[in-house]
């Protein structure tokens, strides 16, 4: 990134400070002028005429300003128009012997000059030559992205879209150098917030990640595209949105035969090709975006031709899988059709448009579809109270709100050039199309299904699941379910509530209801239960593999089986066959949730908070602009956060959190390593030993001496007998904590050397400096596991799929309670806990239930 003007980093200061200062505590202000004193103090303050002080000059010296394409665009078709030849109305027609649109292309607004005659509809798209190269242009990008290109496949488990078949589909273009995969999303949300009663908007956020970036990067604000936004009020309908795709294609089209884009490895340009492979988005963007029926067609499917009627078919044989050929044959045939009546025969028979990629949304499909429904429809957990509440209904559009990130900072900067007010057009978006009200109706007789349920559990069964919610320790980064599960203000969950009731809260308390009632009705739901989470624990996990997807479709088809004996009088749900498709989706795409709709959503809450006043005519520019700016902002702070002197200390102040992820442990002087041990305090006997056997165990070729074994050779290198201690640290985004401090943040699982998995509490953490190089030791005190009499009781041996435990809550008088000392590697993840009083399990002593599923075998 290059800079027009010598000032450009005290322009920083300016911006953040003026936009981000706001948003952080007193101690961080604090902190952030003084480390911005140290560098202004001897340079500046005698020139701070020099420095801008309008935020607009600011962008321009940092270059933060995204390239935006306006088109004008009909509000009802949105065919593309010019501004020189622009008819009064609408002529497309969306067959040749179809009417015309008719739709009026131009309006008077109120402006600050008067009213003045302008098109009615623009649509606001990013340049995407620009944002390649801010991208490219960032130091350190290339070298991430080279890493895809000379990346091995891993040959029985995949890790990521790397090692997956998807990956090799598209031959050499993922292993040439200069070439870019992407994937596509697209989605709907209300810009509103629902701020404006009684009224509903909807504007479309496309977006494209580079898969070619490792999957904790891709997501980054300063990393994703921002394609475009579909201007509001009214969202396309599912043919046409082919106007709104058109643009997108066609430079998509272009970038994939390859341009000349300057990067910071190429400053004067290198040939850059980009490809789309997978699109994702939840079930209704998806089809409408890919032009494939409705859910309640007859050709409901677009991964297999299974009719409607045959939705209950468990049998992956009676059905068969759809293909390109002919996909684009019938898409063809039905672009190329003369009238709506033929193409509508087209459709019937085939159930797809002009179409080319698609992907299954794990999040829509299976946390909030196959989770929540089995919850609400078939256990009647939280169901609706009345037909009023029911009609009343919910917000539909609105978009999971963004959770506080690493890019927590806004740019509120406003263009006020139209005086535009929100009652200037119809709010209510339109539905003039088959798939539309496809959607709308099949969401009201899922509403319907759960005002008809009747909750299997009792009042006393549903306290102890309250109890167990509201007394699980889990880690701070867990968002924990209502403790009122199951009554009417509990309100909505969110897909990550949804998932860890299925993975945490149920296994924990669940199977010790239903086995201790000994019916056979308990223990059938308890087996019915045992594999939807095994499924979940398979489809959810950060690997994949040809095994765990067979044996993902073989629990599937048992918890569809058994279902329809447990609860007979329950429909099957299109979500219930799409999920079959689950186990081909893994073994070509590989681990799903890498492919998930979750951090799209949460650009689009973040797109959501952006300040549009309401102004309809720009608030697709507006939010655009504002999100592109914060991208190229959050860039800069990550290619300068590390610089040395008070710059790069004032930005680890303003943006801790890229900091967090920013700064390697870099080795240190003889003197440094010194003065940073001195700071510490002596360790006890035993844990200085296991530390200095530890070390040496690990370092062979380096043995350290204990310090005591006087005199000591010259060269040789001592232990010291003091360590830093501390409190907490970050794992993998993770914030571990000691016993002392969190216990749901200390309890944890964690590799041994000879390959298995144990777990237990963090007892304490330190760090020395060994040899130039900073060291964590981390003391964990392991769970006392149950003697062979009290094994037969531990229920999970037999629901392996549930992950959990049974250990002691307490050592019994006969075991010692030792310590291991472990590396931060070795942590596999948080363990969810419940402790269970005395007669828990038939077991006399008191127990501790563990659930080891929060990893979800992330690397």
């Amino acid at each position: 990134m290059c800079f027009k003007t010598s000032p450009s980093l005290i322009t920083t200061f300016e911006l953040s400070l003026s936009q981000v200062l706001s948003q952080t505590s007193k101690k961080q202000k604090a902190a952030a002028v003084r480390s911005a004193g140290g560098l202004l103090m001897p340079k500046i303050w005698w020139n701070l005429q020099q420095i801008p002080h309008d935020v607009r000059t600011a962008i321009s010296v940092l270059a933060l300003e995204p390239k935006i394409v306006r088109s004008i665009c009909c509000p009802k078709c949105y065919a593309k128009y010019s501004l020189t030849d622009m008819p009064e109305i609408c002529r497309r027609r969306e067959t040749p012997r179809s009417k015309p649109c008719g739709e009026t292309l131009w309006t008077i607004r109120s402006t600050r000059g008067g009213p003045r005659r302008v098109p009615h509809r623009l649509y606001t798209t990013q340049d995407f030559e620009s944002w390649l190269e801010f991208f490219l242009s960032r130091p350190g990008i290339e070298d991430l992205i080279n890493k895809s290109y000379s990346h091995r496949p891993s040959p029985e488990v995949m890790h990521s879209i790397w090692d997956s078949p998807a990956w090799r589909s598209l031959g050499t273009f993922t292993t040439t150098r200069g070439n870019l995969t992407f994937s596509y999303y697209i989605d709907w949300f209300n810009p509103l917030l629902n701020k404006i009663s009684g009224k509903t908007m909807s504007c479309g956020a496309i977006m494209l990640f580079c898969l070619n970036l490792p999957y904790n990067l891709q997501h980054l604000v300063e990393n994703t595209f921002f394609v475009g936004i579909t201007p509001p009020p009214k969202e396309p309908t599912v043919t046409t949105i082919t106007a709104v795709s058109d643009p997108v294609v066609e430079r998509l089209q272009a970038m994939y035969h390859g341009k000349l884009i300057r990067t910071h490895h190429h400053p004067n340009g290198v040939m850059t090709r980009a490809a789309i492979l997978p699109v994702i988005g939840d079930l209704m963007a998806i089809r409408k975006a890919l032009g494939f029926a409705g859910v309640r067609s007859h050709n409901f499917c677009s991964f297999c031709n299974l009719r409607h009627a045959d939705m209950d078919c468990l049998d992956p044989n009676f059905w068969t899988l759809r293909d390109g050929a002919t996909v684009r044959l019938a898409a063809e045939q039905w672009r190329q059709a003369q009238t709506k009546v033929r193409r509508k025969e087209i459709f019937d028979e085939h159930g797809v448009y002009h179409v080319k990629h698609t992907i299954l949304g794990m999040m829509h499909n299976w946390i909030e579809g196959i989770l929540q429904h089995h919850t609400r429809v078939k256990w009647g957990i939280g169901i609706i109270t009345s037909k009023e509440d029911l009609d009343a209904g919910s917000d539909d559009n609105a978009t999971p709100a963004a959770t506080p990130t690493r890019n927590g900072f806004d740019l509120d900067l406003s263009d006020d050039e139209i005086d535009d007010s929100p009652h200037d057009e119809e709010f209510q978006p339109d539905s003039d199309s088959e798939s539309d009200s496809d959607f709308e109706n099949e969401e009201k007789e899922e509403q319907e299904a759960a005002w008809r349920a009747k909750c299997i559990f009792t009042p006393e069964v549903l306290s102890r699941i309250h109890a167990c919610i509201d007394k699980t320790h889990i880690p701070t980064w867990i968002a924990r379910p209502p403790r009122n599960l199951g009554e009417k203000s509990h309100g909505k969950l969110k897909a990550d509530q949804w998932l860890t009731l299925y993975t945490i809260f149920f296994p924990l308390i669940l199977p010790e209801i239903w086995l201790a009632s000994k019916k056979s009705q308990d223990t059938a739901l308890l087996d019915n239960f045992h594999d939807l989470v095994k499924c979940t624990n398979i489809v959810c996990s950060y690997t994949a593999s040809n095994s765990a997807a067979d044996n993902y479709l073989h629990h599937y088809i048992k918890y569809r089986r058994s279902s329809k004996h447990l609860f007979p009088g329950v429909a099957t749900r299109p979500n219930h066959h799409y999920a079959m498709h689950n186990a081909e989706l893994m073994k070509f795409w590989g681990p799903l949730p890498m492919l998930s709709e979750f951090p799209y959503e949460q650009h689009n809450g973040t797109l959501q908070k952006i300040k549009t006043n309401w102004h309809i005519w720009e608030m697709d520019l507006t939010m655009l602009r504002q999100i592109c700016r914060r991208g190229r902002l959050s860039g800069f702070v990550e290619s300068y956060i590390n610089v040395d002197g008070p710059f790069g200390a004032t930005l680890k102040v303003l943006f801790p959190n890229h900091a967090a992820t920013s700064t390697d442990s870099p080795n240190v002087t003889q003197h440094d390593e010194a003065q940073q041990n001195s700071k510490g305090k002596h360790l006890s006997p035993a844990r200085y030993n296991l530390i200095l056997a530890h070390v040496n165990t690990l370092w062979p070729n380096t043995i350290l001496r204990h310090h005591t074994h006087l005199p000591h050779p010259v060269t040789a290198h001592v232990l010291p007998p003091v360590a830093v201690q501390v409190s907490h640290i970050m794992h993998k985004g993770r914030k571990y904590s000691t016993s002392q401090m969190h216990p749901g943040g200390s309890s944890i699982s964690y590799h041994i050397q000879d390959g298995t998995v144990d777990a237990g509490f963090i007892d304490s953490m330190w760090t020395q400096v060994l040899v130039g190089v900073p060291c964590l030791f981390i003391f964990v005190t392991p769970h006392t596991h149950l003697s062979a009499d009290d094994s037969a009781h531990n229920l999970y041996l037999a629901l392996p799929g549930l992950l959990g435990d049974v250990v002691y809550s307490q050592p019994t008088p006969d075991q010692t309670c030792t310590q291991v000392l472990i590396q931060q590697s070795q942590i596999r993840g948080h363990v969810a806990f419940y402790d269970r009083p005395p007669g828990t399990f038939g077991i006399k002593a008191g127990v501790r239930t563990l659930v080891d599923s929060l990893h979800r075998n992330r690397e």
